[in-house]
């Protein structure tokens, strides 16, 4: 009897100590799972923010565009396509004139065709005022 007893108390105690390690055990995982559950709800957050900020960019983007779309439209509608690709090329060279270096080069070449300009205006007025003046009035007239 007595060795009955202490086998069932033996018993008792090892299922004591199997149900404490059971009950150890759910606690640790009902910790890591509230502690998982902790970190995906701030990450849900921060996602929620992220979110909301792409589409606000989305949105200011649309709206861009489609003003663009608009302004292209109307320039279409008015028969400004020509002009609109004119100043594009006229952009494009500018563009290449710069990044080339060219710009003072052609400012001389320019300043260079002016002066060469003005020199031929003023020998064809010089020449026009000489022919007139050797020319009675009456031959000039039509």
């Amino acid at each position: 009897p007595s060795s009955a007893a202490a086998e069932s108390s033996k018993v008792e105690a090892e299922g004591s100590q199997t149900e404490s390690l059971a009950l150890d055990d759910l606690k640790q995982k009902v910790k890591t799972l509230t502690e998982a559950l902790s970190a995906l709800e701030d990450s849900q957050g921060g996602l929620a923010d992220e979110v909301k900020s792409l589409a606000e960019a989305l949105e200011k983007n649309q709206v861009s565009a489609l003003a663009d779309v608009q302004s292209l439209r109307r320039l279409v509608e008015e028969g400004e396509t020509p002009k609109v690709t004119r100043l594009v090329e006229e952009v494009e060279a500018l563009r290449r004139n710069v990044e080339e270096g060219e710009p003072a080069q052609k400012v001389q070449s320019l300043d260079s065709s002016v002066k060469d300009l003005q020199e031929i205006q003023q020998d064809l007025k010089t020449k026009a005022g000489s022919f007139a003046l050797s020319r009675p009035l009456k031959e000039l007239r039509w």
